[in-house]
């Protein structure tokens, strides 16, 4: 994939394979796939026999290890690709513009690697951390990989906690700008809290408190933490 100038690089080529295309195009975006792994990452700590192994029928079905699983890894795979040296994360990778209804196949734009931001950097860091913690038990030294790879973003985030995305000027493909990053920080914070159990992300959960509508999702997930909290 090209690097587009808002990458911050002028040349050079990224090897971006896997992961999912978008709802409506051809594109694959971080923001996106970052919170819905989260949340089936989530379904799958909650009840995790809810989709066993042989059960989607997907390359790896009778691997040993659960299908859900198998399939977000798809995902999370291409996400770590998505990482700059620097710790930062990439927003998206699309074609500068959408293509028409069309079928995979038949699809032939250039795809590039566009922008950076601090919800890309964040939302990765929540995510490959949850990852991790979830991941261990059956994908230990790639965990391992996910965690280094979380606080690194976290890291970046914090140096650039500030960074909006908007698409430059030739980019009209799909935006998913955000300018409130502090829902990010606390759910980057409280995913690392909980793979690592180091203070500095306590520290700054209990110092950057956030309000949440009493969703049942949001209520397990809380409780998870309050549980973790009381080792």
């Amino acid at each position: 994939m090209f690097y587009h100038p808002s990458s911050g690089k002028t040349s050079g080529f990224l090897a971006s394979p896997g992961g999912w295309y978008d709802a409506g195009d051809y594109g694959k975006y971080v923001i996106n796939g970052a919170l819905l792994t989260g949340q089936m990452l989530l379904l799958y700590a909650l009840y995790p026999q809810v989709i066993a192994d042989q059960t989607l029928y997907i390359p790896e079905s009778g691997n040993g290890v659960n299908d859900l699983l198998d399939e977000l890894k798809y995902e999370l795979d291409w996400l770590v690709t998505m990482q700059d040296e620097d710790g930062g994360i990439f927003h998206k990778l699309t074609a500068k513009n959408f293509s028409g209804f069309i079928s995979p196949e038949a699809y032939n734009l250039d795809r590039y690697v566009i922008g950076k931001g601090t919800a890309a950097s964040l939302d990765f860091a929540a995510v490959l951390a949850q990852a991790a913690r979830l991941l261990a038990p059956t994908h230990e030294l790639w965990s391992q990989m996910a965690l280094r790879a979380a606080e690194k973003a976290w890291k970046w985030a914090q140096l650039n906690p500030q960074m909006a995305f908007s698409n430059p000027d030739d980019v009209k493909t799909g935006e998913y700008e955000d300018t409130q990053f502090d829902d990010d920080f606390y759910w980057a914070a409280a995913e690392l809290y909980l793979a690592t159990q180091e203070a500095m992300y306590l520290n700054y959960l209990q110092s950057n408190k956030e309000t949440y509508q009493n969703q049942p999702i949001v209520g397990s997930f809380l409780q998870e933490m309050s549980a973790s909290l009381r080792c």
